[in-house]
């Protein structure tokens, strides 16, 4: 095998594992199986010392399934039993890592959505505070005058305008 030339053989210092294919439901697996998505995650097995890796073995013969980022291994080949459980439990400590990210930032959207402005949210929930951009807390601290205009300053009629409004409502 060490006389192969280097393009049947590459050197390798481990491999990428995104999951197991033909595995149950039950078995966890990365984003990449579960999204079909480009930013897939993998665990990088480590070999204890770079190794001689064949670059087109069939499947069948390897037991894993290589493509151009990382690869599956079989789960029906029994060579994986010892990574089985640990994986499971890596992937299965992720997805409740992720799912906890996700109601968090649902039950913030969801405060956010229930208040119009910044203040009763933070009445409500103070920790928000945290949450904030620096320039959002900063347009928040910011002292506001208002000016404060008496009716009497509008120029109106006020008795006119209740007169209006009472009219309309004895003629309804």
């Amino acid at each position: 095998m060490n006389a192969l030339p280097d393009y049947v053989l590459s050197m390798q210092e481990g491999i990428a594992l995104s999951g197991f294919h033909n595995a149950p439901d039950d078995v966890y697996q990365t984003s990449c199986h579960k999204q079909q998505t480009w930013s897939c995650d993998s665990v990088e097995l480590k070999f204890s010392a770079p190794k001689r890796w064949p670059s087109n073995t069939p499947d069948n013969i390897m037991g894993y399934k290589m493509n151009w980022r990382n690869g599956t291994a079989d789960y029906n080949d029994s060579r994986w039993d010892w990574l089985k459980p640990e994986f499971k439990e890596y992937t299965r400590k992720i997805f409740e890592a992720n799912n906890k990210h996700q109601t968090f930032l649902e039950s913030v959207n969801r405060l956010m959505e229930t208040y119009t402005t910044l203040a009763p949210a933070l009445k409500a929930w103070r920790p928000l505070w945290d949450l904030l951009p620096e320039d959002a807390k900063e347009r928040h601290k910011a002292v506001k005058e208002r000016k404060v205009v008496k009716a009497e300053e509008l120029d109106l009629d006020l008795n006119a305008m209740t007169s209006a409004v009472a009219l309309n409502k004895l003629t309804r």
